[in-house]
């Protein structure tokens, strides 16, 4: 929810906004939005929708029927900024073997063009049938990597 540096600057410059109401905004359309997906959406109920909040500020956000709950929260000291120490990235594909990464280098250096029809073939040979799909993804992350740096080696070539 937070705007990268560019953004925080473009806003404040232009907008007169700062970055830390840019992530306020963020979290107060979020928390809105979370509300909104609850029992609100059928119109015919009559149910209250309870939601939980951290702070005075996001109850008041959405509506001005508020009730405390007390002794929730109010002695727990504030956690430590960032990632949890032991966390992993879920998100980052496996590393190549040796034997596949080489696989790999043989097909590109034998296709110089870097053609995508004769990748995907390639990537679905009887070659790589033992790769895995992250493996296939890594491979693919791979490729698109070397199709970034082909007009660049072009260019530096003398003519």
């Amino acid at each position: 929810m937070r705007p990268d540096d560019t953004e925080a600057k473009l806003c404040e410059l232009l907008l007169k906004i700062t970055g830390e109401d840019i992530h306020q905004a963020r979290e107060y359309e979020s928390l809105h939005q979370f509300a909104l997906r609850g029992i609100s959406r059928q119109f015919d109920s009559t149910e209250t929708q309870i939601v939980y909040v951290f702070d005075k500020w996001q109850a008041e956000s959405l509506s001005t029927n508020i009730e405390h709950i007390p002794g929730v929260l109010e002695n727990v000291t504030q956690g430590v900024p960032g990632r949890p120490p032991g966390a992993k990235n879920f998100n980052k594909l496996p590393e190549l073997s040796d034997t596949k990464s080489r696989r790999f280098n043989r097909w590109k250096t034998a296709n110089p063009g870097l053609e995508i029809a004769l990748f995907l073939e390639f990537l679905n040979s009887n070659t790589n049938r033992d790769l895995s799909t992250d493996e296939k993804a890594a491979m693919l992350v791979r490729y698109d990597k070397a199709v970034q740096k082909k007009p660049q080696m072009q260019s530096e070539t003398p003519t």
